[in-house]
């Protein structure tokens, strides 16, 4: 080899060793860069996780997710598939039009819809001109086929409409409001039924021919005159369902079914179903106690399986959020699987069949429209995919509480004092084992909070020891006012007469004495206004049994637990029982005296079931006593059947009615009622001959402003009931009062027979609860059972104060028949009045043209 080929081949050798070191340079730097990017990625996946976890949503797969344009915001969304394979959409809506005179048309004209809001600026939802239409062939595009049920129509009930209120997401005493809530279109037959609640509360239901109408009303709420008939106002959120054997339910609410009547005018008597209740593990299962307020129930079939789904409040983000979930039976009644998550952040769902595309399911998200694929595999129904929720920063937790000082109040002395003129009046007070009879009692007498400090959910007892015992909900302090989900116990008041009550301090303490899940802090479920995380004894209720005190008390409305003296003494010390059920609020304990077995009532709603010797719920002893409440026959609906929300707070106690010297069941509970343009917290009260029902009286109201009660026997033996004042329009607010009851009989349609039954309430004419100068003058002693229209009182020169009135709806009181035009007279425009004469009889006014 040449010197210049040996040159060479040593040039290619290093030449071939260069690119060697060169590449393995690189390798090394790309390896250290990998590992730089690995660990940089393991960062920004452990972030990302975090923030999902964070938000409690998974990342969302936005090619599986339809989001219909139709122009307006909308909540509740519910689609449905017609036989053409058209989707018709509505919703909650908050647009609205308003009603003005034009002077130059001089006519009645709408302004143009634009979207209503409420006070602090967000789209309100409750107040709307009606039920809007969109109909679609691809689920993309989507047309508007204008009102189907437009509220600017004067129908007969329409403008009553602005006397319901909406208390679920604002306090009372807001303004009313006037709006249809969660539409949902179903085909029965071959016809189409529309549900819709006003207000979020009742449901109604309409009937058509096609999907766009038009619409005519279903429900005959005017039968209650001639047959039983279940009440119409209750919880909202309804829809019509048609099981495989043809049988059709009205479900609503947190899972009630009511099975409708052959022409689906109304209710089926007794036949009703409490579909949660048959949900494995409620109602003490640990995914109880994960979710609070269940709402908007309803039922789909899919390959034959029952698929229960709801929606639910959840916390376990760290913040409020409205999310769904379902169980799946074989049977309609159940029993149903233990529920899982759909959605996330979805608030109440609507299932369809989407043909070709599958089943889907709709639901609304930063008030938008959405549907999501989901799939059924027999067994679990899955959500294909997950939508992307609006941000929510964690809420806020209680810090260090300063509570008032209960230890340490001071009595007023008195529970009622004289207000103005003496008058005497008869009444029939109210006793529980033993017929009354009518007594003489001098009145009138304005109400005394019993002491000055503030108080919820009054509870009173008469102890073993002759004494009556009180407790409620305490309060902390905050600048706000009295916080009644942040407390640190339970407290307890003595008293001799009724008058003067002398504190007993602090029996139980949440930190010192509480079980775990008592320590706990939650987003409270009975006040809907709360977003926070707290802790209180919410809604204590103090009982006397088996020569031993017990306190039933709820934790926040999030679960409901028991508390026995362990020394037989009211102050105790008590030990806990533990939790009774995961889920509720406002739990009373019950003690039948016919059969001796203990009841285990709580809210939301009317739910009871059975308590066993250890202190569990029996399994499938759990009902909703709501459905099973009628108007008995005759009886005249408007006058007795109360627009009822939020029902809470069932106490049951016995009472002896003297029309047939027979001792009936009495539950009164709490609910807020509408008085056309006033809303109020009431204690509402239906009787029964068992604790099965069929429960009467429509939910009668038993205390005006009287908020969550309990009765109890006074002197005498005469049953009383706590009273805390729960609205604006009361005497006082959230102070702890007594009432004393009496016995009577509500006023039934012209053409039919009373019904042989009377029913307790507070003392009328006397004691009164309501706030205003009116309020001491009605009703008068000798009025207090009629009912009439363009009242007129005068004074004639014979020293008497004439009361007349026109007959009002044609309806007969107990012991008065109608005769003419009647006439009552006083001395006194506080009564008592007597019945004077009549002015025309019906004869006359027959004669007469005008």
């Amino acid at each position: 080899m040449s010197t210049q080929q040996g040159d060479e081949a040593a040039s290619m050798r290093s030449m071939s060793r260069e690119p060697k070191t060169h590449l393995s340079k690189v390798w090394t730097t790309m390896g250290k860069a990998l590992k730089i990017c690995g660990v940089m990625l393991l960062a920004i996946t452990f972030v990302a996780v975090s923030i999902c976890m964070t938000r409690g949503v998974a990342k969302p797969n936005q090619a599986e997710i339809i989001k219909p344009n139709i122009g307006e915001p909308l909540r509740d969304v519910a689609v449905v598939r017609a036989p053409d394979g058209t989707y018709y959409l509505t919703g909650t809506r908050c647009m609205n039009r308003k009603r003005i005179y034009n002077p130059e048309t001089k006519r009645e004209e709408y302004t143009k819809p634009e979207i209503t809001r409420t006070p602090d600026g967000k789209p309100d939802f409750m107040n709307n001109d009606g039920v809007r239409l969109w109909s679609s062939k691809d689920l993309k595009e989507w047309k508007d086929e204008g009102l189907i049920i437009d509220l600017m129509e004067r129908r007969r009930w329409h403008d009553g409409m602005t006397s319901f209120y909406a208390m679920p997401d604002r306090p009372l005493g807001a303004e009313p409001v006037r709006g249809w809530t969660a539409p949902r279109l179903q085909r029965i037959g071959n016809e189409w039924y529309l549900t819709a609640s006003n207000g979020d509360c009742d449901v109604r239901w309409f009937k058509a021919p096609k999907p766009t109408g038009p619409y005519v009303d279903a429900w005959k709420d005017t039968e209650g005159i001639h047959r039983e008939m279940g009440p119409l106002r209750g919880p909202g959120h309804g829809m019509l369902f048609q099981d495989v054997g043809g049988t059709v339910w009205l479900i609503r609410g947190h899972g009630i079914a009511q099975r409708m009547l052959p022409d689906l005018s109304n209710f089926e008597r007794g036949k009703a179903i409490f579909l949660l209740a048959r949900v494995a593990g409620y109602p003490n299962a640990e995914w109880c106690a994960k979710q609070f307020d269940p709402h908007a129930a309803a039922v789909t079939i899919i390959d034959g399986k029952y698929i229960l789904t709801w929606s639910a409040f959840t916390d376990e983000a760290g913040f409020k959020r409205e999310d769904s979930f379902y169980a799946v039976a074989e049977r309609f009644e159940g029993p149903y699987s233990e529920p899982k998550l759909l959605l996330r952040g979805s608030g109440p769902v609507v299932l369809f069949d989407a043909g070709e595309k599958g089943w889907m399911l709709s639901c609304s998200i930063g008030d938008a429209p959405v549907l999501v694929p989901v799939k059924f595999d027999g067994r679990s129904l899955t959500a294909l995919a997950q939508p992307e929720l609006p941000h929510m920063p964690r809420a806020p937790k209680a810090g260090k509480l300063t509570m008032y000082d209960y230890a340490h109040s001071k009595p007023s002395g008195k529970r009622a004092e004289r207000a103005g003129e003496e008058v005497r009046y008869k009444m029939i007070p109210v006793l529980a084992d033993r017929p009354p009879k009518e007594v003489e009692r001098v009145g009138r007498h304005n109400l005394v909070p019993l002491f000055d400090l503030p108080i919820q959910d009054v509870s009173v007892c008469k102890g073993g020891d002759g004494a009556w015992y009180l407790t409620g909900t305490v309060a902390s302090q905050r600048e706000e006012g009295p916080d009644f989900e942040n407390n640190d116990g339970i407290y307890l008041w003595r008293s001799t007469d009724l008058d003067t009550w002398v504190p007993l301090g602090k029996v139980w303490d949440i930190e010192q004495d509480g079980s775990e899940w008592a320590k706990q802090y939650r987003i409270p479920g009975n006040n809907p206004l709360r977003d926070d995380f707290c802790r209180g004894v919410t809604a204590p209720e103090i009982h006397y049994i088996d020569g031993t005190y017990y306190i039933a008390y709820s934790m926040n409305g999030r679960g409901t637990g028991l508390l026995r003296s362990k020394s037989g003494k009211p102050e105790g010390p008590y030990e806990d029982l533990g939790r009774i059920t995961a889920v509720g609020e406002s739990p009373s304990i019950y003690v039948d005296p016919a059969t001796g077995k203990k009841y285990w009532l709580w809210g939301k709603s009317l739910q009871i079931g059975v308590l066993s010797s250890d202190y569990k719920i029996e399994p499938g002893s759990v009902w909703d006593i709501f459905p099973h409440i009628f108007l008995p026959k005759g009886t005249y609906a408007h006058l007795n059947s109360l627009g009822l929300r939020h029902i809470t707070g069932p106490f049951l106690f016995n009472y002896c009615d003297l029309e047939v010297n027979r001792v009936r069941y009495a539950l009164a509970f709490s609910a807020i009622t509408h008085t056309w343009q006033r809303a109020n917290r009431d204690a509402v009260v239906v009787v029964a001959d068992q604790i099965e029902g069929i429960w009467k009286g429509g939910a009668s109201r038993m205390i005006l402003h009287g908020g969550q009660t309990t009765v109890f026997p006074g002197p005498n033996d005469e049953l009383y009931a706590t009273f805390w004042v729960a609205d604006p329009s009361a005497v006082w607010r959230d102070r702890p009062g007594i009432v004393p009851m009496e016995l009577w009989r509500p006023p039934v349609y012209h053409d039919q027979k009373a019904d042989p039954m009377r029913y307790p309430r507070m003392v009328h004419g006397d004691y009164f609860t309501r706030r205003g100068p009116w309020a001491t003058m009605m009703p008068p002693k000798g009025l207090e059972y009629f009912y009439g229209r363009d009242m007129q009182v005068f004074l004639a020169p014979d020293g008497y104060l004439y009361f007349g009135a026109s007959p009002s709806q044609f309806v007969n009181q107990p012991d008065f028949k109608w005769e003419g035009t009647p006439y009552w007279r006083s001395k006194s425009v506080r009564g008592p009045w007597e019945y004077f004469a009549n002015l025309y009889t019906m004869e006359q006014m027959r004669d007469e043209p005008r």
